[in-house]
């Protein structure tokens, strides 16, 4: 089976709004197919190699959509500009036990996130991660603070927020734009806090 043919197999499982079983997929297989392949053969197909082959094919649509954004002299005073952002999205009901729901209106009590990071310099994609529905943005984010390097802008919603990683950021030489957490204080150079109703006051003024 070549592997445009194994994603197409996986599309249609995918459209079953039940459950789609082994001996299903392999009937239509050989139905649109011609091929003949047995159930326990189809399943042995489900590995890692499996796996990496999804995630490139979801790598590449995505970065046909991002390459090419923006002009190369853009922002040229950085070396990579990171953006990073999560989308969820509800799951069947049957693959609660794999992922886990967000609560609210996911009735199913199955959902995922895409996690997803790339260079808008380049279109390189930097992460993409599959996770939980209801695993929370900034977890994990302090510990991939220490990647980001020397002349990097990283541009974060406010779900990533996390002032260890943002100390971190700054001492490897590196910039970020986030929005600001509400109990955070911040202050200028001379030590004195800053109160953003007069920073909004001096910007609309000038």
């Amino acid at each position: 089976m070549l592997p445009a043919q194994f994603f197409d197999i996986l599309l249609y499982t995918a459209a079953h709004a039940d459950h789609c079983s082994l001996s299903q997929s392999s009937n239509e297989i050989f139905d649109s197919l011609g091929i003949t392949i047995s159930k326990q053969a189809y399943d042995e197909r489900f590995d890692d190699t499996a796996v990496a082959f999804v995630k490139s094919i979801l790598e590449a649509q995505l970065l046909k959509q991002v390459e090419g954004m923006v002009h190369p002299d853009f922002l040229k005073k950085f070396t990579k500009v990171r953006i990073k952002d999560g989308t969820r999205f509800e799951l069947p009901e049957r693959l609660k036990e794999y992922f886990k729901g967000f609560g609210g209106k996911n009735v199913t009590g199955a959902g995922a996130c895409i996690q997803l990071e790339f260079d808008l310099k380049t279109g390189k994609i930097l992460e993409l991660e599959l996770t939980d529905a209801n695993r929370p943005d900034n977890k994990g984010v302090s510990l991939k603070a220490e990647n980001i390097e020397k002349g990097e802008l990283v541009i974060r919603d406010l779900g990533y927020f996390m002032l260890d990683a943002v100390e971190k950021i700054i001492n490897n030489g590196a910039y970020i734009i986030s929005r600001l957490n509400t109990k955070t204080k911040a202050y200028e150079l001379n030590g004195e806090e800053i109160t953003f109703g007069k920073v909004y006051q001096r910007m609309s003024k000038n």
